[in-house]
C-alpha cells in the first residue's frame, strides 16, 4: 500500500517525479521531430515539373535511394526525356505497381545498393513484387545499379533487381549497367 501513496502522491520521491515529467514531455519532443524529419525527407524528394501520372507516361521511372542522391539522377533523365516530348512519372520504386502503367512504353529502375548488396529500407520488399506481378504487356524494363566498387557486392541490389524482372518474363530494354560512386 505505500508504494501505491508514494506513486500518486509523489511525497519522498522528487526523483521518480522528474523522470517520469521528462517521459511526459519526450512524446510531444518525438512528435514534433518525426514530422520535421518527414517533412525534410519529403522535401528532398525532387518534383518533376510536368510529370503525368502512372496511368498516362510512356515512361515510368522508379528509384530506390537510401540518401537521396539518386533522385537527382532520376529527375535530370526525366527532364531530359520530357524536352524530348516523353510523358514521364517518377516515383519511388517502392510504389511498383505494373498495373497502373496502361500507357509505359519503358519502365526504369534506378536502385542504389546499401550496405553490403542490400535495398534501401524503403524498398526492401520490391524483388517479392517484381517476382509476382505478371510481366507488362507492352513496356520494356531497364535497371540502373548506383554503388560503390570497393564493396563486394557492388550494385548487387540492381542485379538482384534485373535477375528477378528476367525470371519473371520482363522484356528487357538494355541490360543491366552499374554506376560506381556516382
Amino acid at each position: 500500500g505505500e508504494w501505491i501513496y508514494l506513486l500518486h502522491t509523489g511525497e519522498g520521491a522528487a526523483l521518480w517525479g522528474l523522470l517520469l515529467g521528462l517521459f511526459t514531455l519526450a512524446a510531444p519532443v518525438l512528435a514534433v521531430t518525426g514530422t520535421l524529419v518527414w517533412l525534410r525527407k519529403r522535401h528532398n524528394l525532387p518534383m518533376l515539373a510536368g510529370m503525368v501520372s502512372a496511368n498516362r507516361a510512356d515512361t515510368v521511372i522508379l528509384v530506390a535511394s537510401e540518401g537521396g542522391s539518386t533522385w537527382g539522377f532520376a529527375n535530370a533523365l526525366g527532364k531530359a526525356w520530357q524536352q524530348r516530348g516523353g510523358r514521364v512519372h517518377l516515383a519511388p520504386l517502392s510504389s511498383f505497381a505494373p498495373s497502373t502503367y496502361t500507357a509505359a512504353r519503358r519502365v526504369l529502375i534506378m536502385a542504389a545498393t546499401w550496405g553490403d548488396g542490400d535495398a534501401p529500407a524503403a524498398s526492401s520488399n520490391v524483388l517479392a513484387r517484381i517476382a509476382e506481378a505478371p510481366p507488362h504487356p507492352t513496356a520494356q524494363l531497364a535497371v540502373l545499379g548506383f554503388g560503390d566498387r570497393s564493396f563486394p557486392a557492388f550494385c548487387g541490389f540492381a542485379e538482384d533487381i534485373d535477375a528477378t524482372a528476367r525470371s519473371a518474363g520482363w522484356q528487357m530494354m538494355l541490360p543491366l549497367d552499374r554506376i560506381d560512386r556516382q
